[in-house]
């Protein structure tokens, strides 16, 4: 901010309406870049996808959670690691169990018995969608997570609407 002359009454107006002029074109200039700058973030994250009335109670969040807990529950081969559910499809993240010792389990093996429970979700047009995680830690030691997400009606597969966007949420679950 520029300092206002201390002189005559119409000229510190000037100044400050001057300075109020240049303030306003920032201002736009801002909002402009806001604008372009979140609709590069849409484009490369995708855009949120709502829970409609249509979506079936097996898919919807509390179902999910519960059939999810009810097949990897505490103390298992494979856990539940993390879950994010705040829009269209929840995306779960499966684990090792840590506290167990011995081979590693199938994680791809656990979410196919999970997604293959007609008795849990039908036998209507179910889409599965996965990303896998492997990481190395400080002791050299490896772990692995599985990302996953389960849409009715062929949302997950090609020319489906979800798939960027769970991309994007996948990575914010499994980190890098």
């Amino acid at each position: 901010m520029g300092s206002a002359p201390s002189g005559d009454p119409g000229e510190r107006i000037a100044a400050l309406e001057a300075e109020l002029a240049d303030l306003r074109r920032a201002h736009g200039e801002a909002v402009a870049q806001t604008t372009e700058m979140t609709a590069a973030l849409r484009s490369a994250e995708g855009a949120p996808v709502p829970w409609t009335p249509d979506i079936p109670v097996a898919f919807r969040a509390e179902a999910f959670e519960r059939a999810l807990q009810d097949a990897f529950p505490d103390g298992g081969p494979v856990v539940l690691d993390a879950l994010d559910c705040a829009e269209f499809p929840c995306v779960a993240v499966l684990a090792p169990n840590p506290d167990l010792e011995g081979d590693a389990p199938d994680l791809q093996a656990a979410l196919r018995s999970f997604a293959q429970d007609e008795g849990r979700w039908g036998q209507g047009d179910m889409g599965v969608w996965a990303a896998a995680s492997e990481s190395v830690e400080p002791d050299g030691s490896s772990s692995r997570r599985l990302a996953f997400a389960m849409a009715p009606g062929g949302r997950l597969g090609p020319g489906g609407d979800l798939g960027p966007r769970l991309d994007w949420r996948s990575e914010a679950l499994l980190g890098p």
